[in-house]
């Protein structure tokens, strides 16, 4: 049947393997070019598999389900950020609700076809509460929250990624027409995703094109996180309602976290003074891990109470640890020595 089959018929097979193997390669070298400069792309998970003989038409792309939030009960008012970050944060999603009132009665509809989602920004240093707050404001919404990176998003297959973010967008807007439920899609990490089309091949392109138009097109709450600001594609700029610079908290806010982290029933020395540990200039999820360890420390010493030899020797090792971060790394180096 092969041989009585047109030329092109039999060739058809090969020819879109070898399509899907230039594909691959380009895709290869994208994600090492990727990894020297310090973008976080996940390699392409098929290269290390041999492609069958079929066309790429028969083949389904898998993708990796998001990372749902669950909620717990995180209020909006307990997160510690200034007052007019806040109001910034409240008056940009005023809307939701208030579509009818928005877009028919005072006809920004008729002006505005798309454009209209609540999008927002959240830049800032590591550890300064933007996922909390992205997780808080769901809460306040009464939303699903789920998270989105570059596993969930990444794939080896032509064309895989840019149909996994028109799916992304498609569901939220299902659940919204069948049950009337918001949902916030948070796209943790965004610079990996969303970075500057002019370092980015073909394939990595069209990617950032796809989910750049879903953006325009979307109409609900989509949320943005980043330490990385000065990497993003300039063409999100336009698209972002509210950006919002997420501070290092001061000493008096440092307070209110460590207040916040120590649960009540934790047994806490009376030695604890926790004014004296809000001097150390710690971000949140800095403050969160001292927490954790002088806990940990507590049960492997067998000690009855957290005190605050405890707090300080965790202090000691997060410093060292963030430090050690900071170092200036050596570039790698390629060729003969």
């Amino acid at each position: 049947q092969l041989y009585d089959a047109p030329v092109s018929s039999q060739m058809e097979p090969l020819a879109a393997t070898q399509t899907q193997y230039r594909n691959m390669a380009q895709s290869y070298e994208e994600w090492r070019r990727g990894s020297r400069v310090g973008l976080a792309i996940s390699p392409p998970d098929a290269i290390s598999s041999p492609l069958p003989l079929e066309s790429p038409r028969r083949r389904t792309v898998t993708r990796k389900k998001a990372v749902v939030a669950e909620k717990k009960g995180i209020s909006f008012d307990s997160v510690i950020l200034p007052s007019e970050l806040k109001e910034q944060i409240l008056s940009a999603i005023s809307q939701i609700g208030q579509e009818e009132l928005l877009f028919e009665k005072w006809g920004f509809g008729e002006v505005f076809e798309k454009g209209t989602a609540v999008t927002l920004l959240f830049h800032g240093v590591p550890g300064t509460g933007k996922t909390l707050a992205s997780q808080a404001l769901a809460d306040k919404l009464g939303a699903e929250l789920q998270i989105y990176g570059m596993a969930e998003i990444g794939s080896s297959e032509p064309g895989g990624s840019e149909r996994i973010i028109q799916n992304i967008f498609k569901e939220a807007r299902e659940l919204f027409k069948m049950k009337k439920k918001q949902r916030v899609i948070l796209f943790d990490e965004c610079d990996a995703l969303l970075f500057d089309r002019s370092k980015a091949g073909v394939i990595l392109g069209a990617q950032i094109n796809a989910l750049l138009t879903e953006i325009e097109k979307h109409e609900g709450i989509i949320i943005f996180t980043t330490n990385r600001l000065d990497t993003l594609d300039p063409a999100l700029e336009r698209r972002i309602a509210a950006k919002i610079k997420f501070p290092f908290p001061d000493e008096a806010q440092r307070v209110l976290i460590w207040e916040r982290m120590i649960p009540k029933k934790a047994p806490l020395a009376k030695d604890v003074d926790l004014k004296a540990l809000a001097t150390y200039p710690l971000a949140g999820g800095n403050i969160k891990n001292v927490v954790l360890n002088a806990a940990r420390t507590a049960i492997y010493k067998k000690s009855k109470e957290l005190t605050m030899a405890f707090f300080v020797e965790a202090v000691d090792r997060e410093t060292e640890s963030i430090a050690s971060f900071k170092k200036p790394k050596k570039e790698f180096v390629t060729g003969p020595r």
